[in-house]
Protein backbone atom coordinates (compact mmCIF):
# COMPACT_ATOMS: atom_id res chain seq x y z
CA UNK A 1 0.00 0.00 0.00
CA UNK A 2 3.09 2.23 0.59
CA UNK A 3 4.26 1.80 -3.12
CA UNK A 4 0.55 2.60 -4.34
CA UNK A 5 0.94 5.95 -2.08
CA UNK A 6 4.53 6.70 -3.15
CA UNK A 7 3.06 6.16 -6.99
CA UNK A 8 0.30 8.58 -6.44
CA UNK A 9 2.49 11.16 -4.70
CA UNK A 10 4.56 10.93 -7.69
CA UNK A 11 2.60 11.95 -10.33
CA UNK A 12 1.50 14.80 -8.30
CA UNK A 13 5.27 15.88 -8.05
CA UNK A 14 7.23 13.84 -10.01
CA UNK A 15 7.74 15.81 -12.99
CA UNK A 16 10.61 17.25 -15.19
CA UNK A 17 8.05 20.09 -16.10
CA UNK A 18 7.96 23.41 -13.75
CA UNK A 19 4.90 24.07 -15.28
CA UNK A 20 1.80 21.28 -15.71
CA UNK A 21 2.80 18.57 -18.44
CA UNK A 22 -0.67 19.12 -19.63
CA UNK A 23 0.46 23.04 -20.45
CA UNK A 24 3.62 22.16 -22.52
CA UNK A 25 1.61 20.75 -25.14
CA UNK A 26 0.31 22.91 -28.55
CA UNK A 27 -2.93 24.25 -28.43
CA UNK A 28 -5.73 22.00 -29.66
CA UNK A 29 -3.18 19.43 -29.41
CA UNK A 30 -4.87 15.76 -28.22
CA UNK A 31 -3.78 12.50 -26.95
CA UNK A 32 -6.96 10.74 -28.28
CA UNK A 33 -5.45 9.24 -31.85
CA UNK A 34 -2.11 8.28 -29.31
CA UNK A 35 -4.37 6.57 -27.16
CA UNK A 36 -6.15 5.04 -30.37
CA UNK A 37 -3.31 3.49 -32.21
CA UNK A 38 -2.40 2.08 -28.65
CA UNK A 39 -5.24 0.17 -28.18
CA UNK A 40 -5.13 -1.09 -31.79
CA UNK A 41 -1.56 -2.15 -31.11
CA UNK A 42 -2.63 -4.35 -28.55
CA UNK A 43 -5.56 -5.66 -30.00
CA UNK A 44 -6.00 -9.12 -31.63
CA UNK A 45 -7.92 -8.96 -34.31
CA UNK A 46 -10.16 -12.36 -33.90
CA UNK A 47 -11.61 -12.14 -37.94
CA UNK A 48 -8.34 -10.73 -39.77
CA UNK A 49 -4.66 -10.91 -39.03
CA UNK A 50 -2.71 -7.88 -37.24
CA UNK A 51 -1.32 -5.80 -40.24
CA UNK A 52 2.19 -6.33 -40.72
CA UNK A 53 4.40 -3.45 -38.86
CA UNK A 54 6.30 -1.40 -41.93
CA UNK A 55 9.37 -2.49 -43.45
CA UNK A 56 12.24 -0.20 -42.33
CA UNK A 57 13.22 1.47 -45.51
CA UNK A 58 15.06 5.33 -46.52
CA UNK A 59 11.92 6.84 -45.89
CA UNK A 60 10.56 5.61 -42.49
CA UNK A 61 10.70 7.52 -39.68
CA UNK A 62 12.54 4.93 -37.75
CA UNK A 63 15.39 6.08 -39.68
CA UNK A 64 17.06 8.50 -37.40
CA UNK A 65 16.73 6.20 -34.09
CA UNK A 66 18.66 3.80 -35.65
CA UNK A 67 21.10 5.57 -36.96
CA UNK A 68 21.33 6.33 -33.44
CA UNK A 69 21.67 2.42 -32.29
CA UNK A 70 24.48 1.94 -34.98
CA UNK A 71 26.47 4.79 -34.89
CA UNK A 72 26.11 4.05 -30.94
CA UNK A 73 27.55 0.53 -31.99
CA UNK A 74 30.31 1.53 -34.14
CA UNK A 75 31.46 4.24 -32.02
CA UNK A 76 30.37 3.33 -27.89
CA UNK A 77 31.63 5.94 -25.37
CA UNK A 78 32.47 5.09 -21.84
CA UNK A 79 31.83 7.63 -19.24
CA UNK A 80 33.99 7.56 -15.99
CA UNK A 81 33.81 9.99 -13.17
CA UNK A 82 37.51 11.30 -14.28
CA UNK A 83 35.55 13.06 -17.11
CA UNK A 84 34.44 15.57 -15.04
CA UNK A 85 38.17 16.74 -14.07
CA UNK A 86 38.03 18.53 -17.01
CA UNK A 87 34.62 19.23 -18.19
CA UNK A 88 34.17 22.41 -19.88
CA UNK A 89 30.44 24.09 -19.50
CA UNK A 90 28.95 25.80 -22.38
CA UNK A 91 25.43 26.96 -21.15
CA UNK A 92 21.85 25.89 -20.72
CA UNK A 93 20.04 24.81 -23.95
CA UNK A 94 16.04 25.34 -24.31
CA UNK A 95 15.93 25.83 -20.26
CA UNK A 96 16.14 21.96 -20.19
CA UNK A 97 19.89 20.69 -20.83
CA UNK A 98 22.89 21.89 -19.64
CA UNK A 99 25.59 21.94 -22.55
CA UNK A 100 29.22 20.50 -21.98
CA UNK A 101 32.29 19.37 -23.58
CA UNK A 102 33.70 15.86 -22.44
CA UNK A 103 37.21 14.64 -23.60
CA UNK A 104 36.52 10.56 -23.68
CA UNK A 105 40.13 9.88 -25.06
CA UNK A 106 42.56 7.83 -22.29
CA UNK A 107 45.21 10.72 -23.03
CA UNK A 108 45.29 14.37 -21.66
CA UNK A 109 43.63 16.37 -24.66
CA UNK A 110 41.11 18.94 -25.50
CA UNK A 111 37.35 17.56 -25.34
CA UNK A 112 36.08 15.84 -28.13
CA UNK A 113 32.62 14.97 -26.70
CA UNK A 114 29.83 17.61 -26.95
CA UNK A 115 27.21 16.04 -24.72
CA UNK A 116 23.80 17.63 -23.12
CA UNK A 117 22.85 17.22 -19.56
CA UNK A 118 19.56 16.58 -18.36
CA UNK A 119 19.13 19.28 -15.42
CA UNK A 120 16.54 17.46 -13.55
CA UNK A 121 17.97 14.56 -13.59
CA UNK A 122 21.55 16.35 -12.80
CA UNK A 123 19.67 18.17 -10.03
CA UNK A 124 17.59 15.03 -9.09
CA UNK A 125 21.15 13.01 -8.47
CA UNK A 126 22.58 15.49 -6.25
CA UNK A 127 19.88 16.39 -4.20
CA UNK A 128 19.69 12.18 -3.80
CA UNK A 129 22.80 11.40 -2.67
CA UNK A 130 22.80 14.84 0.16
CA UNK A 131 19.47 13.54 1.36
CA UNK A 132 21.16 10.09 1.49
CA UNK A 133 23.98 11.48 3.82
CA UNK A 134 21.85 13.58 5.91
CA UNK A 135 19.49 10.73 6.59
CA UNK A 136 22.09 9.17 8.74
CA UNK A 137 24.07 10.25 12.08
CA UNK A 138 26.69 7.90 13.82
CA UNK A 139 26.97 6.26 17.32
CA UNK A 140 29.35 4.32 18.80
CA UNK A 141 29.55 0.74 17.84
CA UNK A 142 27.84 -1.03 20.54
CA UNK A 143 29.09 -4.60 19.86
CA UNK A 144 32.46 -3.43 20.82
CA UNK A 145 33.15 -4.15 24.51
CA UNK A 146 35.14 -0.97 25.02
CA UNK A 147 32.74 0.78 23.23
CA UNK A 148 33.32 4.06 25.68
CA UNK A 149 37.07 4.50 24.67
CA UNK A 150 36.19 2.32 21.05
CA UNK A 151 36.92 5.24 18.26
CA UNK A 152 34.64 2.63 15.58
CA UNK A 153 31.13 4.36 15.45
CA UNK A 154 28.33 2.43 13.18
CA UNK A 155 25.66 4.66 10.78
CA UNK A 156 22.26 4.43 12.02
CA UNK A 157 19.25 6.15 10.38
CA UNK A 158 18.34 9.37 12.07
CA UNK A 159 15.41 8.59 14.50
CA UNK A 160 12.83 10.86 15.60
CA UNK A 161 10.03 9.93 18.67
CA UNK A 162 6.55 9.11 17.93
CA UNK A 163 3.76 11.20 20.01
CA UNK A 164 1.36 9.02 20.05
CA UNK A 165 3.42 5.95 19.52
CA UNK A 166 1.55 3.77 16.18
CA UNK A 167 -0.09 0.76 17.61
CA UNK A 168 0.34 -2.70 15.41
CA UNK A 169 -0.26 -6.56 16.26
CA UNK A 170 2.15 -8.59 15.16
CA UNK A 171 2.52 -12.63 14.62
CA UNK A 172 4.86 -14.21 17.60
CA UNK A 173 6.94 -15.58 15.01
CA UNK A 174 7.56 -11.45 13.63
CA UNK A 175 7.82 -10.89 17.63
CA UNK A 176 10.53 -13.48 18.28
CA UNK A 177 12.70 -11.65 14.99
CA UNK A 178 12.11 -8.30 16.38
CA UNK A 179 13.88 -9.75 19.38
CA UNK A 180 16.52 -11.32 17.37
CA UNK A 181 17.27 -8.49 15.39
CA UNK A 182 16.78 -5.54 17.57
CA UNK A 183 19.94 -3.69 17.11
CA UNK A 184 19.45 -3.82 13.46
CA UNK A 185 16.30 -2.52 13.61
CA UNK A 186 17.80 -0.17 16.24
CA UNK A 187 20.47 1.15 13.20
CA UNK A 188 17.07 1.90 10.99
CA UNK A 189 15.72 4.40 13.19
CA UNK A 190 12.81 2.21 14.71
CA UNK A 191 12.43 1.91 17.74
CA UNK A 192 10.14 -0.77 19.58
CA UNK A 193 8.01 -1.65 22.64
CA UNK A 194 7.55 -5.44 23.26
CA UNK A 195 4.66 -6.20 26.09
CA UNK A 196 5.69 -9.30 27.95
CA UNK A 197 2.23 -10.85 27.71
CA UNK A 198 0.16 -12.67 24.86
CA UNK A 199 -2.33 -9.80 24.45
CA UNK A 200 -4.33 -11.17 20.99
CA UNK A 201 -4.16 -15.26 21.49
CA UNK A 202 -2.14 -17.51 19.05
CA UNK A 203 1.02 -15.87 20.04
CA UNK A 204 -0.20 -12.52 18.34
CA UNK A 205 0.96 -9.38 20.31
CA UNK A 206 0.08 -5.57 20.28
CA UNK A 207 3.42 -3.71 20.18
CA UNK A 208 4.10 -0.47 20.04
CA UNK A 209 5.92 1.88 17.67
CA UNK A 210 8.28 4.92 19.77
CA UNK A 211 10.65 6.10 17.25
CA UNK A 212 10.81 6.40 13.27
CA UNK A 213 13.41 7.04 10.95
CA UNK A 214 13.05 10.90 11.03
CA UNK A 215 12.46 10.89 6.88
CA UNK A 216 9.23 8.73 7.08
CA UNK A 217 8.20 11.05 10.11
CA UNK A 218 8.97 14.36 7.69
CA UNK A 219 6.51 12.40 5.26
CA UNK A 220 4.23 12.30 7.65
CA UNK A 221 4.20 15.72 8.16
CA UNK A 222 4.27 16.50 4.60
CA UNK A 223 1.31 14.82 3.90
CA UNK A 224 -0.77 15.83 7.13
CA UNK A 225 -0.48 19.25 5.99
CA UNK A 226 -1.65 18.93 2.18
CA UNK A 227 -4.67 17.37 3.95
CA UNK A 228 -4.07 13.96 3.42
CA UNK A 229 -4.44 10.91 5.20
CA UNK A 230 -1.92 9.52 7.66
CA UNK A 231 0.59 7.16 6.00
CA UNK A 232 2.61 6.33 9.35
CA UNK A 233 0.80 2.91 10.01
CA UNK A 234 1.13 1.87 6.28
CA UNK A 235 4.94 3.42 5.90
CA UNK A 236 5.78 1.36 9.27
CA UNK A 237 4.05 -1.98 8.22
CA UNK A 238 6.05 -1.81 5.32
CA UNK A 239 9.36 -1.19 6.91
CA UNK A 240 9.05 -3.26 9.42
CA UNK A 241 7.51 -6.67 7.08
CA UNK A 242 9.89 -5.39 4.88
CA UNK A 243 13.50 -5.50 6.97
CA UNK A 244 12.30 -8.65 8.72
CA UNK A 245 12.44 -11.03 5.63
CA UNK A 246 15.56 -9.36 4.71
CA UNK A 247 17.34 -10.41 7.72
CA UNK A 248 15.56 -13.73 8.30
CA UNK A 249 16.62 -14.42 4.76
CA UNK A 250 20.20 -13.16 4.81
CA UNK A 251 20.68 -14.07 8.83
CA UNK A 252 21.34 -10.60 9.77
CA UNK A 253 24.06 -9.81 7.22
CA UNK A 254 21.83 -6.76 5.35
CA UNK A 255 23.70 -4.00 4.67
CA UNK A 256 21.13 -2.51 2.40
CA UNK A 257 19.33 0.29 2.91
CA UNK A 258 15.63 -0.19 3.10
CA UNK A 259 13.25 -0.15 -0.65
CA UNK A 260 10.71 1.53 1.53
CA UNK A 261 13.28 4.38 2.93
CA UNK A 262 14.81 4.29 -0.57
CA UNK A 263 11.16 5.32 -2.45
CA UNK A 264 10.92 7.78 0.23
CA UNK A 265 14.21 9.98 -0.47
CA UNK A 266 13.54 9.85 -4.29
CA UNK A 267 10.45 11.26 -4.24
CA UNK A 268 12.17 13.45 -1.72
CA UNK A 269 14.85 14.32 -3.92
CA UNK A 270 12.20 14.68 -7.16
CA UNK A 271 10.21 16.79 -5.87
CA UNK A 272 12.43 19.56 -4.67
CA UNK A 273 14.92 19.27 -8.27
CA UNK A 274 15.27 22.19 -10.62
CA UNK A 275 12.53 21.36 -13.30
CA UNK A 276 12.37 21.35 -16.81
CA UNK A 277 11.63 25.14 -17.89
CA UNK A 278 13.52 26.29 -14.85
CA UNK A 279 16.27 28.81 -16.30
CA UNK A 280 19.47 28.82 -15.14
CA UNK A 281 22.68 31.27 -15.04
CA UNK A 282 25.95 30.75 -16.50
CA UNK A 283 27.76 30.18 -12.77
CA UNK A 284 24.25 28.25 -11.47
CA UNK A 285 25.02 25.97 -14.58
CA UNK A 286 28.68 25.62 -13.66
CA UNK A 287 28.05 25.10 -9.93
CA UNK A 288 25.34 22.11 -10.88
CA UNK A 289 27.73 20.07 -12.90
CA UNK A 290 30.25 20.73 -10.10
CA UNK A 291 28.22 18.79 -8.02
CA UNK A 292 26.98 16.29 -9.98
CA UNK A 293 30.95 15.58 -10.39
CA UNK A 294 31.15 14.84 -6.90
CA UNK A 295 28.61 12.27 -6.83
CA UNK A 296 28.97 8.38 -6.45
CA UNK A 297 26.42 7.88 -9.61
CA UNK A 298 26.75 10.86 -11.38
CA UNK A 299 25.32 9.33 -14.39
CA UNK A 300 21.54 8.63 -13.50
CA UNK A 301 19.00 10.30 -12.03
CA UNK A 302 17.61 9.10 -8.77
CA UNK A 303 14.95 6.68 -10.49
CA UNK A 304 17.73 5.60 -12.85
CA UNK A 305 17.13 7.37 -15.91
CA UNK A 306 19.95 8.82 -18.04
CA UNK A 307 21.92 11.80 -16.91
CA UNK A 308 23.36 12.79 -20.14
CA UNK A 309 23.54 11.70 -24.00
CA UNK A 310 26.02 12.12 -26.48
CA UNK A 311 25.84 14.53 -29.38
CA UNK A 312 28.24 15.10 -31.58
CA UNK A 313 31.99 13.73 -31.31
CA UNK A 314 34.19 17.08 -32.51
CA UNK A 315 36.99 14.94 -33.50
CA UNK A 316 35.28 12.11 -35.50
CA UNK A 317 33.34 14.23 -37.57
CA UNK A 318 36.80 16.16 -39.02
CA UNK A 319 38.02 12.92 -39.97
CA UNK A 320 35.61 12.02 -41.59
CA UNK A 321 35.44 15.49 -43.21
CA UNK A 322 39.03 14.95 -43.67
CA UNK A 323 38.31 11.25 -45.54
CA UNK A 324 36.07 13.01 -47.60
CA UNK A 325 38.06 15.35 -48.80
CA UNK A 326 41.29 13.28 -49.33
CA UNK A 327 38.46 10.70 -51.43
CA UNK A 328 37.27 13.24 -53.97
CA UNK A 329 40.80 14.75 -54.52
CA UNK A 330 41.57 10.98 -55.69
CA UNK A 331 38.59 10.21 -57.50
CA UNK A 332 39.52 8.55 -60.58
CA UNK A 333 39.15 10.43 -63.71
CA UNK A 334 37.01 7.91 -65.87
CA UNK A 335 36.13 10.48 -68.60
CA UNK A 336 39.45 10.11 -69.92
CA UNK A 337 39.00 6.46 -70.21
CA UNK A 338 36.38 7.23 -73.18
CA UNK A 339 39.40 8.25 -75.41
Amino acid sequence: MVDKHIEKEGEDIASKWRDDPKEQDEPGASNDDDGLQQLLSNWSNPTHSNIESSILDIKSNQTSNTAIRIHGTLHPYKFTKAMFQHIKVIGQVDNKFIACMVNTEDSPSEPNLLVLIDQHAAHERVRLEQLTIDAYEKEPDSSDVDSEESEDYLPVLKTSIIIPPVQLTLSAEDIRLIKTFKPKLHRLGVGIDLPDNDTKGKGCRDVEITHLPACMVEREAHELRRGRQSVAVTMVESLIKEQLDLLQDTSGASAVLPKTITKLLNSQACHGAIKFGDKLASDECVTLIGQLSQCNLPFQCAHGRPSLIPVLDIKLMQSKLQHTNDSDAETPRLWKLKK
